[in-house]
């Protein structure tokens, strides 16, 4: 996301401004990172459990059919 706010200042769009862009932005990086650790920590187990049981019942064999 920051690369995509650096381009956007166009011809002064040098390192110097990504690196103040980047270092602004991160503290909500940080707390972007935080979450998304913390809700995957919570809620992992739980969703992987349930993922398995809904790839189980879709599960199907497909058997070839008998000559008529």
């Amino acid at each position: 996301m920051d690369v995509w706010a650096w381009s956007a200042l166009g011809p002064s769009a040098d390192l110097h401004s990504f690196l103040t862009l980047a270092a602004t932005g991160l503290p909500f990086d940080i707390a972007h990172a935080t979450g998304n650790a913390v809700i995957a920590l919570v809620a992992g187990p739980s969703l992987i459990r349930m993922l398995d049981r809904y790839a189980r019942r879709l599960h199907a064999t497909f058997a070839p059919l008998e000559p008529t």
